[in-house]
């Protein structure tokens, strides 16, 4: 009776778990579907960029402390205050009167989220064996592709219904049944091996700089689109600059920074990252940029429900997913990361002449399914790559510093998109300001290919 007792506290934590997770991924293509809306009631299209970028940047740098906190006070105790934090963010974000304000909102979701995104791995990992663990991490992989399909769908049909407040105010009642779920759950046995001195040794002055140089940058970067060159814009740039060369001087000295030295050392651990970071650029300015795309550009249904056009994008991300597995397990990973690259250049390379001709509105939907194919595709073999270049020690260390770059690449790239929204004009030969951010996507891709394609040998990857 009591092994049934401890199961049931087991599967009540895990669906506890698996609801907080989806709440935190619905928002993430909620906020996509509701900002074209968001802005044209409150103006501030020049910080379009940020509403993205400030929760991408806090998530990211605050993983590696919160990744420690979890060892020390419990990954169950941490992610519930994670999602605690995430609740009132997103409230707040409801609660939003200027495009100021719901940065704010998003900087505190982006706290809740850097703390809940390693907490859920690490929580699942510590209630199931390892022969039942793999089943719960697919589950959990799973949810994450079904609330990212839903966000548009729920979000923005609320959103329709009522107001964009609504589509944040109908998260919460999702994250406050996760915390009770997680609170009824307490005496299910979590595994933690205690770690006094973990957050002695933590790297903070290498994590304050990260933060910095890339705040600097991402606001460098917003106001060159919308002022131009100033002054300000030069000193951003700069101090962006300084405090880049300090953190990667800083790096090579500490005894352990946030970027493991050991890894950062192996080949193939360093094209991941690269590859990890222009991957995150390109996804989440897709991301980013089709729904303010749908509105502006597309006619009929795409225009007044512009977060369908998300829909196709996660759908060929969960299909590229299991094509990728399939690809690695009779191939390499090496022709999967190139596999993945070349769907996702021609399908941003398509979309750009399309859009320049006129005839983007009736394939953009099989368009965008085609990238998210290659999306997926390379997902998965970046993160299949940088596992196997680290040892068996160091899988959760490998796979976070994986999501910091694909988060940074995301924080960084979605202002320079931004930037090239002020290009362009809306002359009948196409050439509008759309076009410039999928050829800079498309360009992205095409930097990953080939480094991939120099970089890697076939004898690199198993």
């Amino acid at each position: 009776m009591k092994k049934q007792t401890m199961r049931k506290f087991i599967i009540t934590a895990y669906i506890g778990v698996l609801i907080g997770t989806a709440a935190n991924m619905m928002m993430q293509t909620v906020i996509a579907t509701i900002l074209p809306s968001i802005t044209e009631e409150l103006g501030g299209l020049h910080l379009y960029g940020w509403v993205f970028s400030s929760f991408l940047i806090i998530s990211t740098v605050t993983i590696p402390f919160f990744s420690k906190m979890a060892d020390i006070y419990g990954h169950k105790q941490l992610f519930s205050i994670g999602l605690m934090v995430f609740t009132a963010g997103t409230l707040f974000c409801g609660m939003a009167e200027s495009i100021e304000t719901l940065i704010a909102g998003r900087v505190i979701q982006g706290v809740g989220a850097g703390a809940v995104a390693p907490a859920a791995i690490a929580l699942i990992s510590t209630l199931f064996t390892r022969s039942n663990r793999g089943k719960a991490l697919a589950l959990y992989g799973i949810t994450q592709m079904t609330a990212n399909i839903a966000g548009p769908l729920v979000g923005g049909g609320v959103a329709r219904l009522y107001s964009w407040e609504w589509a944040f105010y109908i998260i919460v009642p999702v994250c406050l049944l996760s915390l009770l779920l997680i609170y009824l759950s307490r005496h299910s046995g979590e595994r933690i091996q205690k770690q006094s001195s973990a957050l002695k040794s933590f790297d903070y002055l290498g994590a304050l700089l990260l933060g910095i140089s890339v705040i600097a940058t991402v606001q460098g970067l917003t106001r060159l689109g919308h002022t131009g060159w100033s002054l300000l814009t030069f000193v951003f740039f700069v101090s962006s600059f300084v405090t880049a060369f300090w953190f990667i001087q800083h790096e090579r000295k500490h005894p352990a920074p946030i970027i493991p030295k050991r890894l950062i050392s192996k080949r193939l651990f360093s094209l991941s990252l690269i590859n990890a970071c222009l991957g995150g650029m390109v996804m989440y300015g897709i991301i980013a940029i089709l729904p303010l795309f749908a509105v502006s550009v597309l006619e009929g249904p795409l225009q007044t429900n512009p977060g369908v056009l998300l829909i196709p994008l996660m759908v060929g991300v969960g299909g590229g997913s299991l094509i990728g597995g399939m690809i690695m397990k009779k191939t390499t990973d090496r022709t999967a990361i190139l596999s993945g690259w070349i769907l996702v250049n021609a399908g941003l390379v398509i979309f750009s002449v399309m859009n320049v001709s006129g005839m983007v509105n009736s394939w953009a939907a099989l368009i965008i399914l085609f990238i998210g194919l290659g999306i997926g595709i390379l997902s998965l073999s970046i993160i299949t790559s940088a596992q196997n270049a680290a040892g068996e020690n160091e899988q959760a260390v490998a796979g976070g510093v994986i999501q910091l770059a694909r988060n940074l690449g995301g924080g960084i790239g979605i202002p320079v998109l931004t930037v090239f929204l002020s290009l362009g004009s809306s002359e009948p030969a196409g050439i509008n300001h759309f076009t410039f951010t999928f050829l800079f996507l498309s360009i992205s891709s095409f930097i990953g290919f080939t480094i991939s394609f120099f970089w890697l040998r076939s004898h690199d990857i198993i």
